[in-house]
Order: structure tokens, then sequence, then C-alpha cells
């Protein structure tokens, strides 16, 4: 996964921090995205498809694998995704 912190100041004052969680499949960009002003956590996945071709199955299935993880990841659990054959 790639990380990175941005800290920003929004209009009303309030200081806002974003880090973001990247991990890239053979056809998608999956990011978990956590953001804090300092008394609120907001998490949310991001999932962008490369482009509007049909995934094979094995692409399919590694971009789900790497959504459930993200989910894992922000419900504070260890992943429960099994490698995928081959890997």
């Amino acid at each position: 996964m790639n990380d990175q912190t941005t800290i920003a100041t929004s209009t009303d004052g309030t200081t806002v921090v974003t880090h973001t969680d990247r991990v890239r499949t053979q056809r998608a960009v999956l990011t978990i995205q956590t953001m804090t002003d300092g008394h609120d956590i907001e998490q949310n996945v991001i999932l962008v498809v490369d482009d509007e071709e049909p995934m094979t199955a094995r692409q399919a299935r590694e971009t789900a694998a790497a959504l459930l993880e993200a989910a894992d990841k922000i419900d504070g659990r260890e992943s429960q995704v099994l490698s995928l054959p081959g890997q």
C-alpha cells in the first residue's frame, strides 16, 4: 500500500487530517480514506477501475479481495481474505 497524509484547514478554521492508503490491482486502484477533525473520524473506500473493459474472473477476484481487505481494515479486524492461487 502507498500511504499519504494531508493536513488542511477548512473555511470554518477546523483542521482536517486526511490519510489515504492505496492499493493497486491489475485493473483498479482502491483507496482507504480516513478523515478526522480531531473529534470525528470518517472512513471510506474508493474504487476506481481503469477502464470500461470487462474484467477477467481473476481480475474480479483480485479487486474483490482488495475490497474485503479494505473493509476489514476499516472495521479494525484481521484480514479474512486468503491469498489467491498463483500468488
